[in-house]
Formats: C-alpha cells, structure tokens, sequence
C-alpha cells in the first residue's frame, strides 16, 4: 500500500492526529510519495523467501526425462522497530497564548519524526543502535565493489561523480516505472553543470520540482532530525554515496506495522498535555537486482 491508503486506515479508525502526520509526511518529502509499505500483522518481523538457485531447465533427447529440480531458496527476516515521539504542551500556556502554541510545537514534533524515519531509510544501522531498523547504507555496504547479496557496488574513485560509472549502477539494477534514485539536494546541480540538457525537472502532485536523470525521478534529501546531512558529502574523504532503487512493493518497501501509525492521548504531568506518535517501521530490500549505491564521490562537477 501508498502513503495514501495509510491515511486512509487512519482515518478509518478515527485516529485524526495520525492522519494529520501521514498528510505532513506526503507534503514535505517526496520519499513519502514513492515509498511503498507492506503492512505486518502478528508478528514484530517479517519473512519472505528469496530466490537462490532456479530449477532445472535444459534440453532433452525423444524418450529420454529430465532431471528433476526444484531450485532453492533463502528465507529471509526483518524486524520493526519502534519510531515516534510525543508532543506535549502545558495547558496554562495554551489558555495564555491560544492554540497557536500547540500546532507550532505539533508541527516541530512531526517535522522530526518525519525526518527521523527519512534518516533512518538510508542510515540506519541496528549494529549502532538495537532500537534502529537498517537503511540501504547497512544492506548495501562498501566493504565490496560489484555485485554483492542485496545489489550492486560502484567505487566512484574519491573524484567528481563520473557519468560512466553512474550508468554502471543504473545498468546493474532492475529499472521500471517505480525505479528512483536518491542523493544529496545538491547533487542535481552537479549534474546539471555537466550538461543542461542531462538533468530535466517536472513537478509532483504537490507542486514540489522533481529532476529527472533520463527517465528516473532524483528524489532528493537534506538534514535530518538533528540537523545533520542525511546523504552529505560526510563519508571518508569528505565523499557521499547515492543509491538507485526500485520501489516497488516487493522489490524496496517499508514494512509497516499493523494499521500504520497510531496516536494515544496520554498525560505527560499534573500539568501538561500530551499526545504520543508510534510507528512500526522497517525496510525490506528484497532481492539481489533492485537497489545499488555509488560512493566514494566528491562536491563538485560531474564528469564523463
């Protein structure tokens, strides 16, 4: 399911804080209009089977058989994790200075849950935190150019993005229609200095400028919830990566806990107001074809 149907199962259940949130998350980061989610019921973690080696097929002789196979597969396992946060106000300051106060402290506590959850796709890593899902940096590492179990690696140099080894990554990962690739709010224009006709822009359903690398929509990213470059030139030798991914549901998805996010009214204090944001989350990168990273590049100029 779409952003827009987790919306709708919240409005379903009544639940008018979350779907107030989903409507912020569709608004302000175009991720959230291209992520797929699988929702996840019973259980804290999903599996799936991947496909390992095929069954046979071969060519066989006039009343001779073939040899049976049934190929083989790997099961694989992911488990959500919790993200979320409270908003709290206290009631005096509401009754002193009007409801303003609560929509301007609701608007910065979605701001960075939503930020935190964008981050976390990318960065994060349940080896530095047990209470974090992984993101493409730990699926896709860099310990290994090539094809590797969940895509593919390109070692960019430590130089200027280089054309050619960007069409390496994009020919090395299964590209349709929900193929996006995701870097640095920057990198566009270093694309662009290269050549005006390489990068195209149109608009999404928001209004908000989309650039095209031929036909794959560059969905760009900045600061996280603590004001740090999410996909920044912050990697050793002040470099950056970007990834190709296909977002289909059962290629790159977010899994998504049972009914998407939920809200609870609680009290914080005899004195404050609060309201509590949870979201089961995780990502499921299925496949070895549907995702690849380039890293190892610098701020400046793309070349050949």
């Amino acid at each position: 399911m779409n952003i827009l149907e987790m919306q709708r199962l919240a409005d379903m259940r009544e639940d008018n804080m979350a779907s107030m949130v989903i409507q912020n998350f569709m608004e302000n980061e175009a991720f959230f209009g291209v992520a797929q989610f699988i929702e996840v019921g019973g259980s804290f973690s999903y599996g799936w089977n991947e496909e390992k080696t095929l069954p046979t097929a071969s060519n066989r002789a006039i009343n001779s058989n073939y040899t049976a196979s049934n190929g083989e597969t790997k099961p694989m396992q992911e488990a959500l994790k919790v993200c979320g946060g409270v908003v709290s106000f206290d009631r005096l300051a509401v009754q002193q200075l009007g409801n303003d106060i609560v929509m301007k402290k609701q608007e910065a506590q979605i701001k960075a849950i939503r930020l935190k959850i964008l981050n976390d796709f990318f960065n994060g890593s349940s080896l530095t935190d047990p209470l974090a899902f992984d993101g493409l940096k730990s699926f896709i590492p860099t310990t290994t150019a090539g094809r590797v179990d969940r895509g593919y690696v390109v070692n960019n140099g430590g130089a200027a993005l280089s054309r050619v080894k960007l069409d390496e990554l994009i020919a090395n990962t299964d590209v349709d229609g929900s193929t996006v690739m995701f870097a640095d709010k920057t990198v566009p224009f270093f694309m662009r200095q290269y050549g005006d006709t390489l990068i195209t822009f149109d608009k999404n359903e928001f209004g908000v400028p989309v650039a095209r690398y031929g036909d794959i929509p560059i969905i760009t990213v900045d600061r996280n919830n603590v004001n740090s470059k999410i996909l920044g030139f912050g990697e050793s030798g002040s470099t950056s990566s970007l990834f190709v991914a296909n977002m289909d549901i059962d290629k790159v998805a977010m899994l998504s806990g049972a009914g998407g996010m939920l809200s609870s009214p609680t009290v914080a204090s005899g004195s404050q107001d609060a309201h509590q944001l949870d979201w089961l989350l995780a990502v499921a990168l299925q496949g070895q074809y549907n995702a690849g990273r380039i890293y190892n590049f610098t701020a400046a100029t793309m070349v050949a």
